[in-house]
């Protein structure tokens, strides 16, 4: 009998779950969802993207967000997470959940909508639109909070250049608060980036670009396991005092998906950080750029754990004004100076590996203040 009982009570938990997951939620986080101060329970949703210039606790926020997401009010729970987004990430997990409804497009007519523009057309804030696999026509503006996603990837289950939004670039210019890519390849013709982050919250996953690359003004972006193989231009390009954290990505120059050259395609820049930008960094690779990195005035790099290689500029010029912390870099094989700092720049390079650069390894202009430790450089 106790048995019986005990088996029931489990059973009626695991279907409570499923049949109200909001209600687990609420059980795990209710205490603090609870505590949120009665003057944050009125804000506005005027503050949407404002990023930590809000000011707002990352507990409070959180704590806002989850009474409005279990109340099912998904804008005002959006506008509590992104008040307080910052660089690392604390509340990307929480802005992931979000999903207000899941629609999907397929060009065959087996999904809800045939095309993204009409998915988008008709999206609340806050929406996932899932992408069949194919090629879809994309020149499209979001102006609204959304997920756009390849079929299956939530799962890892999505293959390799599947699902392809095609076009002229840019294919995707984003004003909104937020907007989340994953699984999905973007392939553009024509000069200028591919997709372009226009103010607002970005976060990219698993991403392939193709011809053109990431445009970035303005914005914050978390970008990680992703590739760029870049036909002229540049891959990354922060201006407007953007912020960026890029993990696990590849960077090179344009390629076709068979491996090919693109006709015509000349060595494009990496990562450009413009000025009073900002950018974190960790386990990149760039291959054969011009020059790999390039870190503006009064802007800031920190790069970990990356191999920069084959480059046909410098690997990392730091303009003047201009601050960059390397830690665990390999700089190799290009055929200008590995690391430059020019006039009035200053910086960090400890633990790295500079070797068989043909215009020199390490170099600062007068006037630039470098601290170098632990590094193995090697000339020939």
């Amino acid at each position: 009998m106790k048995a019986t009982l005990i088996c029931t009570v489990m059973l009626l938990g695991v279907v409570g779950c499923r049949l109200a997951p909001g209600v687990a939620l609420s059980t795990r986080l209710g205490t603090e969802a609870s505590q949120a101060p009665a003057a944050e329970k009125a804000a506005p949703i005027d503050g949407l993207g404002q990023g930590r210039s809000a000011g707002v606790p990352l507990r409070t926020a959180r704590a806002a967000g989850l009474r409005h997401e279990l109340a099912g009010d998904f804008a005002r729970a959006g506008a509590a997470y992104l008040g307080s987004l910052d660089d690392d990430g604390s509340l990307l997990a929480d802005l992931r959940r979000l999903s207000a409804a899941r629609v999907r497009v397929a060009p065959d007519g087996s999904g809800d909508f045939h095309t993204l523009a009409q998915a988008l057309a008709a999206a609340e804030p806050f929406t996932t639109i899932v992408l069949a696999p194919g090629h879809h026509a994309a020149a499209l503006e979001i102006g609204q909070a959304v997920s756009i996603v390849a079929e299956g990837a939530e799962r890892g289950v999505v293959e390799p250049n599947q699902v392809w939004l095609r076009g002229e670039g840019p294919l995707l210019t984003s004003r909104g608060p937020w907007l989340r890519l994953m699984g999905v390849g973007l392939s553009s013709t024509g000069p200028g980036p591919a997709l372009q982050l226009s103010g607002g919250h970005g976060d990219l996953t698993d991403v392939t670009f193709e011809g053109g690359g990431l445009g970035v003004s303005g914005a914050a972006v978390f970008l990680s396991d992703s590739r760029l193989r870049i036909a002229g231009g540049a891959a990354v390009a922060l201006t407007e005092g953007a912020r960026a954290t890029i993990k696990r990505t590849r960077f090179s120059p344009g390629s076709t998906l068979t491996g090919g050259s693109l006709p015509g395609t000349l060595p494009g820049a990496g990562l450009v950080v413009g000025d009073g930008c900002q950018v974190v960094a960790h386990g990149l690779r760039l291959q054969g750029l011009d020059p790999a990195v390039s870190v503006g005035s009064d802007a800031l790099l920190t790069l970990t754990a990356s191999d920069l290689y084959d480059s046909h500029g410098p690997g990392v010029d730091v303009s003047a004004a201009g601050e960059a912390r390397l830690s665990d870099v390999l700089v190799r094989d290009g055929d200008d100076v590995g690391v430059l700092f020019r006039v009035g720049s200053r910086g960090l390079v400890e633990r790295c590996r500079l070797r068989g650069n043909r215009a020199g390894q390490l170099r600062w202009e007068d006037g630039a203040n470098v601290e170098q430790r632990d590094n193995v450089v090697r000339h020939d």
